[in-house]
């Protein structure tokens, strides 16, 4: 390759769970401008992150990978993913 899309790398996942790492743990897939200042920021997992966005949420840490525990955000609303949402819904 010989174009400027050689300085690029793209990974996208659509489960928290799947594909497996070589170690059997979720697949991390994050967005280093975004996820790398958190502990754990270059293990994350884009999807187990937005999994978190529910109304009333005031922060979407800790940054993880996998999918949710039973019960881990009670009987909260998810807002589909969106932060947007979760941030600024009343």
């Amino acid at each position: 390759m010989t174009d400027v899309w050689r300085h690029y790398l793209m990974d996208a996942t659509f489960s928290s769970e799947t594909p497996r790492e070589a170690d059997c743990t979720s697949r991390a897939c994050m967005n280093p401008w975004l996820e790398a200042r958190f502990q754990g920021g270059l293990h994350s997992n884009c999807i187990a992150c937005h999994q978190r966005a529910i109304v009333g949420a005031t922060d979407y840490l800790p940054v993880t990978r996998g999918p949710l525990r039973p019960g881990e955000l009670g009987t909260a609303v998810q807002t589909d993913f969106v932060w947007s949402v979760a941030l600024e819904a009343e």
